[in-house]
């Protein structure tokens, strides 16, 4: 009967909306933490670059140079496939997750600060660049105003980019509005803190959004856990490591 007690208590807290709205919210925070990890590997490469250094130039340390390159456009790659792909994730467990009006509020937030941002539709077309065109060309670059340096860092040459014909019109004025060459640690750093706010924010709508099912959830949560403990019954690593030492196992 004990068993059977269990079982039945397992499956109410799987079958809950409450549990399929937690399952599809976990899905988002996989994407985001893939779309993080991408960032902060490319931020960490491209800091290495954002002051003059004489061992990255000269004639002699041209391989050196190519080969952090090469590296660059690997992970510049990433992070605009994982740009994507959170886009598209979140969109769908969105639609899956929210009702009509909680979806339209999460639309709207969407359009305010994407569909409207010409840095994101860049980077949406650059990641059209990588899959149909060629990996884009990087350049270590220093300008200098006065006798202070104004800018230094990894660019992509906006007249290499502009050879492509297929960006739209807000990429290519995005493109366009850059000073020769866009400098690739000012705009991954911008669009990703405007996403990491953008995620809050939809952790906190879903939250309020999906409460009354979130709270069943939990409470069923209680009573499988409250069952478990009543019957002597492990639920956690460091209880199931402490019964399988005392032999009960």
């Amino acid at each position: 009967m004990q068993g059977k007690k269990y079982l039945e208590l397992v499956d109410a807290y799987r079958a809950s909306r409450g549990f399929q709205i937690y399952t599809l919210k976990q899905t988002i925070q996989v994407s985001f933490s893939t779309f993080r990890v991408n960032f902060v590997e490319l931020e960490r490469l491209l800091q290495k670059h954002s002051r003059f250094d004489p061992r990255f130039h000269g004639v002699l340390n041209r391989d050196k140079l190519q080969v952090d390159f090469i590296e660059i456009i690997r992970l510049l790659h990433n992070y605009c496939a994982s740009v994507m792909s959170l886009v598209e994730h979140t969109r769908r467990v969105a639609r899956e997750i929210l009702p009509a009006d909680a979806l339209k509020t999460y639309q709207n937030e969407i359009d305010l600060r994407f569909k409207q941002s010409p840095l994101h539709c860049f980077l949406q077309d650059l990641r059209n660049y990588f899959l149909h065109h060629s990996n884009p060309p990087v350049a270590h670059v220093i300008r200098y105003a006065s006798t202070e340096s104004a800018g230094a860092g990894i660019e992509l040459p906006n007249k290499s980019l502009l050879e492509w014909k297929n960006w739209n019109k807000a990429s290519r004025d995005f493109i366009l509005q850059q000073n020769n060459g866009i400098l690739l640690e000012v705009i991954v750093t911008k669009y990703t803190a405007n996403v990491d706010e953008f995620m809050r924010w939809l952790d906190d709508h879903i939250e309020t959004v999906c409460k009354p099912e979130l709270d069943e959830l939990w409470q069923k949560h209680d009573e499988w856990a409250d069952f478990c403990k009543s019957e002597g019954i492990p639920t956690t690593h460091a209880e199931f490591q402490e019964a399988a030492e005392k032999g009960i196992l």
